[in-house]
């Protein structure tokens, strides 16, 4: 994946730091975050970063968006990194303050195929996820799972992306790991503000 023109991108990777062979990115200013400093270390190796911030991805995104000088970005990246998040409605809404018009979310998420057991939730209204096992009011979720990393259900990613402005311009179903030896149900996604 190449990403052109973009002056200010900012990449978040729990599996560890991006490099050529995952995304291609011109930029003035490539910004790596991440709570690991083991993390941080392997970013800082590629010596592709701009920027080194230990620290968690949304309140990062939500202290950009407060500066006096607020930030805007065009890219953001995270890279198996939603998988330890559970509500995704804080981040996006984070995501959306910082983002410039047009400007792009790239994720991955792991799969939560019996979360989406009812209609996804319209652009009006609903109720926030909670940590653990979340349900929104129109059913759609995310979940725990049995290694600790978090689920989300597909409705549930696209009702959070519109309650928080976004919107989905990619959705595409891939394997972003295998658990022992079996591969993992996942999705890329691709958002952009409106």
């Amino acid at each position: 994946l190449g990403v052109e023109s973009a002056s200010t991108s900012a990449s978040a990777s729990a599996s560890g730091p991006l490099d050529d062979s995952q995304l291609s990115i011109r930029s003035s200013r490539l910004v790596a975050v991440d709570i690991s400093a083991k993390m941080l270390a392997k970013a800082r190796r590629t010596e592709c970063y701009t920027d080194i911030v230990e620290a968690e991805i949304t309140q990062y995104l939500e202290d950009l968006g407060r500066a006096a000088d607020p930030v805007e970005v065009d890219l953001i990246v995270a890279a198996d990194v939603l998988v330890y998040v559970g509500s995704l409605q804080p981040l996006f809404h984070a995501v959306k303050k910082v983002l410039r018009s047009g400007g792009i979310f790239l994720f991955s998420v792991e799969m939560c195929d019996s979360c989406d057991d009812r209609e996804p939730l319209s652009a009006k209204g609903g109720g926030e996820g909670k940590e653990g096992n979340g349900v929104l009011e129109s059913g759609a979720s995310f979940k725990l799972g049995h290694r600790g990393r978090y689920l989300h259900g597909s409705a549930y990613i696209a009702s959070a992306a519109v309650t928080a402005g976004l919107r989905v311009a990619q959705v595409e179903d891939i394997v972003p790991r295998l658990d022992g030896g079996r591969p993992v149900h996942g999705l890329f996604v691709r958002l952009e503000k409106m």
